[in-house]
């Protein structure tokens, strides 16, 4: 499936690729072949022959990266995403939107220690309470839109329907963090405890930073709480009883190595955090435990707009950084 959907990406045509089982090859030799296809598929420019010669150079070379992580990761699948013509610096720089410079503003500690003990596996997706995946586009929001997919899912929980609220409220007004050069979490559902969430369709995402156009009349959901579960574990196993008992977390990891993943359960380095997510779900795959995360790079990314990582290792330091959610009215 995850090699159909690769194959697909330029029109079924297997050209310049040979199978591996649920894997791509991908022949160096006809990157530019690729590369025009990459283009087209994704609608990128160059501003000259000299950028595009340059992209060029980084799409091949990261051809390579993506043909080795295909051969050391078992687990995984990587392939030609929206991100094939960034280095790995300028991959890092765009997801690097969790701001840990913020000061950052306790949210309430909650320790469950009485939670039911949550099943083998289990996904908030399924009961009908995660909205549809967004992108942030070039703006540096992920704190952003980790905060309100916590906020719509809260509300769906507790309202029994889904709504869709405002990122681009927060980029333009929370002034405890930096629009779209980064935030934290915890310091965007404060904001909303004071300010309340307006709806998408009232405060529309343009994907830059502008002046605040925050109407009061206009808000949909009031917060009353940012918990922060961070210290209420001292295994994977504990986060896993909270996120099946409570609701989607925000959490902080690092996702450098996401860059050109498109399937499949993911293990990565653990170093700092630097992208705001939502924890939705978690499970088992052929006996290997992963988590399900909602990310904020549109449907096309990833397992159509999220990913899993492997459980029970701290995977990309998710356990690094604060986890908190909210209480809405």
């Amino acid at each position: 499936m995850l090699v159909l959907t690769v194959l697909f990406l330029y029109g079924g045509s297997a050209l310049a690729v040979s199978k591996l089982p649920d894997k791509i090859l991908y022949d160096v030799n006809q990157a530019e072949t690729l590369f025009d296809q990459f283009m087209q598929t994704y609608d990128k420019q160059y501003t000259s022959k000299e950028e595009k010669q340059k992209k060029l150079n980084v799409f091949k070379e990261n051809l390579q990266i993506i043909n080795e992580k295909n051969a050391e990761q078992s687990l995984a699948v990587f392939g030609i995403t929206q991100f094939i013509d960034l280095t790995a610096e300028e991959f890092r720089q765009f997801a690097t939107c969790l701001n840990t410079t913020i000061n950052d503003k306790k949210c309430k500690q909650y320790q469950y220690t009485d939670l039911p003990t949550a099943p083998d596996s289990f996904d908030w997706r399924e009961k009908n309470v995660v909205t549809r995946v967004k992108s942030q586009g070039g703006c540096g929001s992920c704190w952003a839109f980790s905060a309100i997919g916590n906020v719509e899912s809260v509300y769906a929980i507790k309202h029994k329907k889904q709504i869709e609220l405002s990122e681009q409220q927060l980029v333009d007004c929370d002034q405890t963090n930096k629009g779209c050069d980064g935030g934290i979490m915890s310091r965007a559902i404060q904001y909303l405890e004071k300010a309340g969430a307006m709806l998408e369709r009232d405060y529309q995402y343009v994907g830059k930073q502008q002046r605040c156009q925050y109407n009061g009349q206009q808000v949909k959901v009031k917060v009353s709480d940012c918990r922060e579960y961070t210290a209420s574990f001292e295994s994977e196993d504990d986060l896993r009883n909270i996120l099946a008992n409570t609701a989607p977390l925000s959490i902080g990891l690092d996702a450098s190595d996401i860059q050109h993943y498109t399937g499949g359960i993911l293990t990565c380095k653990t170093t700092q955090p630097n992208h705001g997510v939502l924890l939705v779900g978690y499970g088992v795959e052929k006996d290997k435990p992963f988590w399900t995360f909602k990310n904020s790079w549109g449907p096309n990314h990833g397992e159509e707009g999220y990913f899993r990582l492997l459980r029970g290792v701290n995977s990309c330091g998710m356990l690094k950084h604060q986890i908190v959610s909210s209480v809405v009215e």
